[in-house]
């Protein structure tokens, strides 16, 4: 931005000016904490292999604690009373045929982002203690390893399709020949 009547260095000042303006922003935008569902999924991106057998034992876990919870009697309506569920939805799950597992579900429902924090927490402790007994592979050696088989595969199925149709030339040659 160059205003008339301006020497020219002004206007690389004042394009400085914005490149450092911006720079702070992002900043500041890397410095606000993510929450835990951004983390959830920015952990299945970067360690889905590690992270899916962290949430489903987890996610058992904290299942079969609230059915333990409900068959054993303690009064989980009231607990579910006081995390702000309506009365009309507790009546429904306490008068339905399956009474145990709709008050797990509820409950497990409600405490989603306690789950979720264990299972982010669980994760990284997996992480950590794997990368230091050297057990696990980051994303990058999986995907050149996965790019290797996809190479040797193919590759396979270039010299197998090349050999049937080297036997199909041969064939149609042959009866050619008997024709």
């Amino acid at each position: 931005m160059q205003f008339p009547n301006s020497p020219k260095h002004l206007s690389l000042d004042v394009t400085r000016w914005n490149r450092e303006v911006e720079d702070e922003k992002e900043a500041e935008a890397k410095k606000k904490k993510t929450g835990i569902v951004a983390k959830f999924k920015q952990m299945t991106k970067d360690y889905w292999y590690v992270l899916i057998p962290v949430h489903v034992v987890t996610s058992v876990a904290w299942g079969g604690t609230f059915y333990l919870m409900c068959k054993t009697g303690v009064d989980v309506v009231s607990i579910l009373q006081w995390c702000g569920l309506s009365e009309a939805y507790l009546e429904k799950l306490q008068h339905s045929e399956w009474q145990y597992y709709a008050l797990a579900y509820a409950c497990y429902k409600v405490a989603t982002p306690v789950r979720y924090t264990v299972t982010v927490g669980g994760t990284t402790w997996s992480i950590h203690y794997l990368q230091k007994w050297g057990m696990l592979k980051t994303s990058a050696d999986l995907a050149s390893g996965i790019r290797e088989r996809t190479d040797v595969a193919k590759d396979k199925l270039e010299d197998e399709w090349e050999k049937a149709w080297e036997r199909y030339a041969k064939r149609r040659a042959k009866k050619k020949e008997d024709q």
